[in-house]
């Protein structure tokens, strides 16, 4: 009985924050729904490369596909790079 009364003071007189993650990756969101808007609005091509990592490990590469020296700005390579990618293999 005693222990119950001091969780539930422990519990009442905390602040308890919880840090609430999207689903999504923002960046990778922003930066490819710039680059369909702009291409809509026919505006040129920017060269791109944008790598980054989410909270839980995944490493996201955005850029332009290179052929040669030069890179083809009117295409885009979305690399996803899992360090769990084995556990999800079916065996």
């Amino acid at each position: 009985m005693f222990l119950l009364i001091i969780v539930k003071f422990f519990l009442e007189n905390i602040n308890l924050k919880m840090i609430l993650l999207e689903v999504n990756n923002r960046i990778v969101e922003d930066t490819l729904a710039m680059k369909i808007k702009n291409a809509l609005e026919g505006l040129k091509p920017e060269a791109l490369q944008v790598t980054l990592a989410d909270f839980d490990g995944v490493l996201y590469k955005i850029s332009n596909p290179e052929t040669g020296e030069k890179a083809e700005r009117s295409k885009l390579n979305v690399s996803v790079a899992l360090k769990f990618y084995k556990e999800l293999q079916v065996t």
